[in-house]
């Protein structure tokens, strides 16, 4: 005897079928392992691939001197509240675009995400403070790499 099936049974496994198909292919296009390996949430996004080019995808990411640690340290140590949002009690994560060059200095510093302009001005002033990170690598030279920040600005309750 076979046993009766619901009527939408297989419209669902073709739906979970055609999901499956998109989850594989997006991820086939996923940065490889050891391409990234930072603690500090990074993400990064692919350009020209020139010799004076901004690479997204590199064999190793730029590094911080002592590494993410020190960089969320270095951070916490330098970043000051601006007044107004601390009186307002504005608190949120700025997130902060930057090229970090052959040479390991910061450029091209931009916000893309904030909570407040006051915040995204703040972030970006103290990011062009930072001292060079270790470059990036991209078949064991140096390359620019862009990278992206989250510079979170909590209160202290």
């Amino acid at each position: 005897m076979k046993k009766a099936t619901r009527p939408n049974a297989w419209m669902r496994s073709r739906a979970f079928c055609a999901i499956a198909a998109a989850a594989l292919a997006v991820s086939a296009y996923a940065v490889p392992e050891n391409a990234a390996t930072a603690t500090v949430p990074v993400s990064m996004y692919a350009t020209a691939e020139e010799n004076d080019s901004i690479y997204g995808t590199v064999d190793e990411l730029p590094v911080f001197p002592g590494g993410d640690q020190a960089c969320a340290k270095w951070l916490a140590d330098h970043l000051k509240y601006p007044a107004k949002c601390e009186k307002e009690k504005i608190e949120g994560r700025v997130i902060v675009q930057f090229v970090v060059e052959r040479n390991g200095k910061i450029s091209n510093v931009k916000a893309i995400r904030s909570p407040h302009p006051d915040l995204s001005e703040t972030a970006i002033r103290t990011m062009r403070k930072m001292p060079k990170w270790n470059p990036g690598k991209n078949g064991g030279q140096a390359v620019r790499c862009r990278m992206n920040l989250p510079v979170m600005f909590r209160l202290r309750k």
